[in-house]
């Protein structure tokens, strides 16, 4: 009688572990699910920024062209220019010209400090993360 009670505690307790160990697996395998879920944001996020930044080093290329264009166009004005008020508004619209370029540039420091930052953000997110599971007992893996 003893040993019957023995054996079905024993077969409960096995059971028990079974289950607990299947649970463990499958919370392990939606973990690894949602890094998964959260590498991929990652990567779209990154490709979103390098598209950006491809965008604005375009767009700064076309503008360093048409401010080329421009100097060029503003030497030939010069050339003609014998008069104070000419030589005035040249110099207002080389004025103009710096002024946005200098926004232009200060745009894209301002661009490059928040992804910086929100990349940032992402690399401590991640190791707190690589901890948190250090520290639970899973695999950092």
């Amino acid at each position: 009688m003893k040993r019957m009670k023995r054996m079905e505690r024993m077969k409960r307790m096995k059971r028990m572990k079974r289950m607990e160990r299947l649970k463990r697996i499958k919370r392990s395998e939606e973990d690894a699910d949602d890094e998964e879920d959260e590498e991929d944001e990652e990567d779209a996020d990154d490709e979103e920024d390098a598209d950006d930044e491809e965008d604005a080093d375009d767009e700064e290329d076309e503008e360093d062209e048409e401010d080329a264009d421009e100097i060029d166009e503003d030497a030939d004005d010069e050339e003609d220019a014998d008069d104070e008020e000419v030589e005035e508004m040249l110099m207002m619209k080389r004025m103009k010209r710096m002024k946005r370029m200098l926004m232009m540039k200060r745009m894209l420091m301002m661009k490059r400090m928040l992804m910086m930052k929100r990349m940032k953000r992402q690399v401590s997110c991640s190791v707190f993360l690589l901890i948190l599971q250090s520290s639970n007992g899973r695999s950092v893996i």
